[in-house]
C-alpha cells in the first residue's frame, strides 16, 4: 500500500476496494486465515471486511514489536520471547475458565469504570448479553456458533473480552493522555459521553488535529 494515501481519500478508499475484491475469492474457499506478524497495519478495514464477507476463521498474530523501535540488539530477542510466552504458552483451560467467571459476573450489572487518568464511566450490562471470549478456541465448531464477526475472530495473546453495552445507559467521562491513528499533537483528551452519545470533546493540545483526523 503506498503509504502516502491518506486513509479517507478516494484512492485510497479505491485501493482498499481493489484489494477486497481480488482476493474475496481466495477468502471464499479457504477456512483460516492468518494474520502474520508486522510492523504496523494498514490504515483501513480491508482483511475484516474479506473476513466479514467470508466465512474463515480468522487468527490475528498481535506481536507487533517495531523494530528496532529504539531496542538494542539484545532486548529485540528477549522481549519477542517473552511475546512468544505470552501467546502460546498458556493455561488456554483455565484462562477460559476465568473469562466465563467474569461474563457471569458482570451480566445485569451496572459496571463504574474508572482510571488514573480520570476516566468515570459507567456502562450496563444487559442480561440477554452476548459476550466474545478471547479464548483461544478458533475450532470450527466454535466458529459455527458465531453471533458476530468477532466470534470467527481469535487474537494472540488471548485475552480479548468483547460486549456491547446498553447504549442509552453509558454515561461518564473517558480521558487518555495519548491516541493511536491521530497526530502526535494530540494529548490529553476527554471525551464526555451521555445517554450513549458523545456531548464534547476536549484536549489538553492538538484538538483541532484531532478533529481533523
Amino acid at each position: 500500500m503506498n503509504d502516502q494515501l491518506a486513509a479517507d481519500s478516494p484512492e485510497h478508499r479505491a485501493r482498499e476496494r481493489d484489494v477486497v475484491e481480488t482476493l474475496l475469492p481466495v477468502f471464499e474457499r479457504s477456512h483460516l486465515f492468518f494474520w502474520m506478524p508486522e510492523r504496523s497495519y494498514v490504515r483501513d478495514l480491508r482483511w475484516e471486511f474479506l473476513v466479514e464477507r467470508s466465512q474463515v476463521r480468522s487468527i490475528h498474530f498481535h506481536w507487533l514489536l517495531p523494530f528496532p523501535g529504539g531496542r538494542t540488539g539484545e532486548q529485540i530477542p528477549r522481549e519477542h520471547a517473552a511475546m512468544e510466552t505470552r501467546s502460546l504458552k498458556v493455561d488456554l483451560a483455565g484462562h477460559a475458565a476465568q473469562q466465563q467467571r467474569l461474563a457471569v459476573a458482570i451480566r445485569g450489572k451496572t459496571l463504574q469504570i474508572t482510571t488514573a487518568a480520570g476516566t468515570n464511566l459507567a456502562i450496563r450490562v444487559p442480561r440477554d448479553q452476548w459476550f466474545h471470549l478471547g479464548d483461544g478456541d478458533a475450532s470450527a465448531a466454535k466458529a459455527r456458533r458465531a453471533r458476530s464477526i468477532r466470534d470467527r475472530e481469535m487474537e494472540l495473546p488471548v485475552g480479548m473480552f468483547n460486549f456491547i453495552p446498553e447504549a442509552a445507559a453509558i454515561a461518564g467521562t473517558v480521558k487518555v493522555a495519548a491516541m493511536s491513528r491521530v497526530p502526535s499533537t494530540v494529548r490529553d483528551v476527554a471525551f464526555q459521553v451521555a445517554g450513549g452519545r458523545m456531548t464534547g470533546i476536549t484536549a489538553g493540545a492538538g484538538l483541532d488535529d484531532l478533529h481533523a483526523a
